[in-house]
C-alpha cells in the first residue's frame, strides 16, 4: 500500500478546491469510479499538436493527484509510446461521450513498445502508474471533461 505523507495529501487538496479551469491550461477532471465514487484529479491540458507531442517527456516527478489529459478535435484511433519520459505512467483511452474504454501501464523511457488504441478515442489520460487501480477506476468509468474544457 503506498502511503503519502501529511504535505502531499495538503497539496492534492487545495489543488483540487481550485476551480475548474485556469489560465495556465490546467482543470480539476471528475471521474465516477467503479463504486460510483466521484474522484478528482488536476490535469495540465495537452491540445494542440505540440504540447500533444511533448507531453510528460522530460518531467522528473508529478504529484499523485495529477496527470495530463490529452484533448484531439475528434475520434480517432491514438497511439503513445514513453520516449524520454521518466516516469512510469498509466493510460486511459476516453470516447467522446467520456467512458474510458482501455487502460493500459506504461514502462518508462521505453521508445521499443507502442500503445494503440483499439477503439477510437478523442481523449487520453496520463496518471502515474497505478493510480486508475488504487483509485478503482476501470473500464467503463465515467470522465466529466465538458466542464473542463469549456464545452
Amino acid at each position: 500500500m503506498m502511503r503519502f505523507s501529511q504535505a502531499t495529501l495538503a497539496f492534492c487538496l487545495l489543488l483540487l478546491q481550485s476551480p475548474r479551469l485556469d489560465a495556465a491550461g490546467t482543470c480539476t477532471l471528475e471521474i465516477v469510479n467503479s463504486q460510483g465514487q466521484t474522484i478528482r484529479l488536476l490535469v495540465e491540458l495537452a491540445t494542440s499538436p505540440a504540447e500533444r507531442e511533448r507531453g510528460l517527456m522530460y518531467r522528473q516527478n508529478m504529484a499523485d493527484c495529477e496527470g495530463m489529459l490529452f484533448v484531439f478535435e475528434h475520434e480517432q484511433f491514438l497511439g503513445f509510446w514513453m520516449r524520454n519520459t521518466c516516469l512510469p505512467l498509466s493510460i486511459a483511452y476516453i470516447d467522446r461521450g467520456g467512458v474510458i474504454r482501455e487502460l493500459y501501464d506504461m514502462k518508462p523511457l521505453d521508445d521499443s513498445v507502442t500503445y494503440p488504441s483499439r477503439e477510437p478515442a478523442m481523449y487520453a489520460l496520463e496518471v502515474n502508474a497505478g493510480w486508475f487501480e488504487r483509485n478503482r477506476v476501470g473500464r467503463g468509468s465515467r470522465v466529466r471533461v465538458r466542464g473542463c474544457l469549456g464545452q
